[in-house]
């Protein structure tokens, strides 16, 4: 598994990719550094891939908004180069997350990662996400939505980046696959994480 004449095996490749998890969960970025590629990118459906600076500012981001968020692993399957990862995180949503304020409800969401290794580092991720429990925690505090246009176009992608199924409503009032992210949507994210950085 991988180039440079070093394959992982299996077991090894999926404990890297565990520990990905947990030490991030811990509040660990420099773990990105050691166990990522310089030339990895984090592929979102419907996005331009995110470089290895925006793949750290987004999680920067993601655990800044969900106060003790932790992700349980619930299954693996290692083959070739790939590891695919089926998880559940969950956190008390405490800062804003893609234009959704704080609800101070605990929250749990489910998602999918799909890791690509060359040698022991890894290169490549292809992630889909479910945020249901986000629109449920949202539901019962009734949060106002955002007049801001840049945040409502955030707020579109947390239903736009993670599902696949049914198409929704989407800024300027057309219909797009969810899945399928608007321009106008990508650029809102990426403006977002770029003042993150400021």
């Amino acid at each position: 598994m991988g180039a440079q004449g070093k394959r992982l095996g299996a077991d090894e490749a999926k404990a890297i990719v565990r520990r990905r998890f947990d030490e991030l969960d811990v509040g660990n970025i420099g773990i990105l550094d050691e166990l990522f590629s310089p030339d990895y990118k984090l592929n979102f459906p419907g996005q331009e891939p995110f470089d290895l600076q925006e793949t750290r500012r987004f999680y920067q981001q993601m655990y800044a908004a969900f106060s003790g968020l932790r992700h349980e692993i619930r299954d693996q399957i290692a083959e070739g180069e790939k590891v695919v990862t089926r998880w559940t995180a969950t956190g008390r949503h405490t800062g804003q997350f893609l234009g959704t304020e704080p609800t101070n409800q605990v929250v749990s969401f489910d998602g999918i990662n799909i890791y690509t290794f060359d040698g022991d580092k890894l290169v490549e991720s292809h992630v889909t996400w479910d945020l249901g429990g986000l629109d449920v925690a949202r539901a019962k505090t009734k949060a106002a939505p955002t007049t801001n246009t840049e945040l409502s176009a955030l707020e579109a992608a947390t239903h736009a980046l993670p599902r696949m199924a049914s198409p929704r409503e989407v800024p300027g009032g057309s219909v797009q696959p969810s899945g399928q992210v608007p321009a106008q949507v990508k650029r809102a994210v990426r403006r977002r994480l770029d003042r993150m950085e400021a």
